[in-house]
């Protein structure tokens, strides 16, 4: 075992002196510089059999023994540009060494240029340059082969229009490597550029903003139709901000007014409407009175501007937007409650300017008047005038004076005459003659309307009682302002009977004022004439009413006469009826025992013609009317029969 030990220790130390000693390799590059560009050297030194070149773990290629150092071309170009690792591998007795990597930086690319000229203005010009390389680089520039001993960017310089220009450019970067690159610029006349970012708005109500970008030198805003108004200018960077606040509506034009140094200009209009106003809103319906529960309104707006919206109001709440249709705007809707409805109509531009119409007020009233009051004066009368008032309420709409109320009795025969017509009633007479059956009568009214159409139904107002006819009350008193030919009275029915001739003519007793004529065409009819006293009247019946002499139109309610006028003519083979009437409480009532109301023109009349059948002929007498002085005399002898039976009344007593 220990002669086996021997041989092991014996045998190593003889092959520990034939191993080559390690060796320190170091890579080196000529040419030596900051980066690697094209074919360079790769060297190194090593006591070696051979030696190997790698880049980045890629075999090279192998060296050859060059003196003392072994060397091998490298072609860069085969790599891409940026840090790559060297390496290189000795050889010998089998033994292999790796020297340390050497980073290196490869660059052999040029760099890229893009370069233009810009006239910037009339006499000065712009290099625009653009150098793209991985590395540090310098810039030579030479114009017309003056090099230019300071370039930055950009570089500009002054120019002639015609002259032509050669710009040399030269780019190096840290590689060395080296792009050129020439231009020829010849310089115009400048045109005035001009771009508008921002636009006079067309329509507004406020102030106006433009903002533009232009190389023209001098910049002004002005007022078309007055060149003293100038608009604000503030610039920035060649960025012009423009304003101008207008003072009143209209139309206007605002010209943008450019001029170059070089001395050309250039013009812009601006047509610009400014619209403060409301639109006009017109409701094309009036207001209306109406029982039926649907409304239409319509309106027309007008603005300058372009209408954005309308909408309607009920009662001052929202209801509705309008539709334009057939050049109007319209709502159609329901009414649900009666009453008095209000509608505006709101309009907005599209400025932001709102208008409101008028209020319209539509009422709807669905229920017919009613009646309140009724006074029927007399209620029970022979002969004479039946005055009613009636007075009527429609709290909605109001009555309407359009359409009279008919009021009329019973038998639907006699209709009595509306003497005056009010909103809230009427008043209406009726001439009760002989002709009239004794009886009850019904008073009956209908025709009363409101002014939305409802109409008042036959309703009844009361009842009159026309009595008996009297017997033998006496003679009539008649003026004699006409020869009248025979006269009769008719005991029965106290009226008067005149015979005449057809188509004599009637005329006026006394001074006075018609007040009431009952006329049919080719109908008989009756006059009453009221005196200037107030307390009497004629009534002439079976007449035509005849035409207003001076107006030629038939006597009306209300006219004047004159004694002695024409006012009507006696019908057609008929006997005139000529009755006296007298008012009291404002009613006229007639009467048999007015003789001495009125002085007598004369004492005594005397008729002889035929009596009819149902009169008898007798004389008329005139009495004389009472004097002052008969009454005191018929006083004093009153008081003095008092007296006389004063006196003798307590002898009787005692007796």
């Amino acid at each position: 075992m220990k002669h086996i030990l021997v041989l092991l220790i014996v045998f190593s130390v003889l092959y520990a002196q034939e191993t080559p000693e390690a060796q320190n390799i170091v890579i080196s590059i000529e040419p030596s510089a900051e980066f690697v560009k094209g074919t360079v050297q790769l060297q190194v030194s090593a006591d070696a059999e051979s030696v190997e070149f790698f880049c980045d773990g890629e075999k090279i290629n192998d060296a050859q023994l060059q003196g003392e150092k072994w060397q091998c071309a490298w072609d860069s170009s085969q790599v891409e540009d940026g840090t790559h690792e060297l390496t290189a591998v000795a050889s010998k007795e089998q033994q292999k060494t790796t020297s340390e990597a050497l980073k290196c930086d490869v660059d052999n690319t040029a760099p890229q240029i893009i370069a233009s000229v810009e006239q910037t203005s009339a006499q000065e010009a712009q290099l625009n340059l653009e150098v793209t390389d991985n590395n540090q680089y310098t810039v030579t520039l030479a114009v017309n082969g003056a090099i230019q001993q300071e370039y930055t960017a950009p570089f500009t310089w002054k120019v002639q229009p015609g002259e032509t220009y050669k710009l040399d450019i030269e780019v190096v970067d840290a590689a060395q490597n080296v792009s050129t690159k020439q231009i020829e610029f010849s310089p115009q006349q400048q045109d005035i550029e001009l771009e508008v970012i921002q636009a006079f708005p067309t329509m507004s109500n406020a102030e106006v903003m433009c903002k533009i970008k232009t190389n023209a030198q001098n910049v002004i805003c002005y007022l078309s139709e007055n060149p003293e108004v100038r608009a604000d200018i503030q610039e920035s960077e060649g960025i012009y901000e423009i304003s101008w606040t207008p003072e009143d509506d209209g139309l206007y034009t605002l010209v943008l007014f450019l001029e170059a140094e070089n001395g050309k200009t250039k013009e812009q209009l601006f047509p610009v409407r400014i619209d403060t106003n409301p639109p006009v809103i017109t409701v094309t319906e009036n207001e209306s009175i109406t029982s039926s529960d649907t409304v239409t309104i319509r309106a027309k707006v007008t603005d300058v501007s372009q209408i954005a919206e309308v909408v309607l109001f009920k009662d001052e709440q929202q209801i509705a937007a309008l539709e334009n249709k057939e050049n109007a705007w319209q709502w159609q809707g329901q009414l649900t409650a009666e009453g008095v409805h209000s509608f505006h109509v709101v309009s907005k531009d599209i400025l932001g300017n709102t208008g409101k119409s008028t209020v319209q007020k539509f009422i709807y009233d669905r229920t017919a008047p009613q009646v309140q009051n009724i006074q029927i004066t007399p209620q029970e009368l022979q002969i004479g005038i039946v005055n009613i008032s009636v007075t009527y309420e429609d709290s909605i709409s109001g009555i309407s004076q359009d359409v009279a109320p008919r009021i009329y009795l019973g038998d639907n025969q006699h209709t009595f005459e509306v003497i005056e017509n009010k909103d809230n009633g009427c008043a209406a007479e009726l001439l009760i003659t002989e002709d009239f059956t004794p009886g009850e009568y019904s008073v009956y009214i209908e025709n009363v309307q409101d002014l939305a159409g409802n109409t008042l139904e036959k309703t009844l107002l009361g009842t009159i009682k026309v009595s008996e006819k009297s017997q033998g009350v006496g003679n009539w008193p008649l003026l004699p302002q006409n020869k009248i030919p025979d006269i009769a009275l008719d005991t029965q029915s106290n009226v008067l009977l005149i015979r005449g001739a057809a188509q004599q003519p009637i005329v006026s007793a006394e001074d006075g004022v018609i007040v009431a004529i009952h006329s049919r065409v080719n109908e008989p009819g009756y006059v009453i004439i009221e005196n200037l006293r107030g307390k009497q009247a004629w009534g002439y019946y079976n007449v035509h009413p005849q035409k207003h002499p001076v107006e030629k139109r038939h006597w009306a309610l209300g006219d004047a006469v004159k004694k002695g006028d024409t006012i009507a003519q006696m019908a057609d083979g008929k006997p005139l009826q000529l009755k006296l009437l007298t008012k009291q409480d404002n009613h006229w009532v007639a009467s048999a025992d007015l003789m001495t109301a009125l002085e007598p023109q004369a004492s005594e009349y005397e008729k002889t013609a035929v009596p009819t059948a149902t009169a008898t002929t007798e004389k008329i007498n005139f009495p004389q009317k009472l004097q002052t002085s008969d009454w005191l005399l018929i006083a004093y002898l009153a008081v003095f029969i008092t007296i006389i039976f004063a006196l003798v009344s307590p002898k009787k007593i005692k007796a």
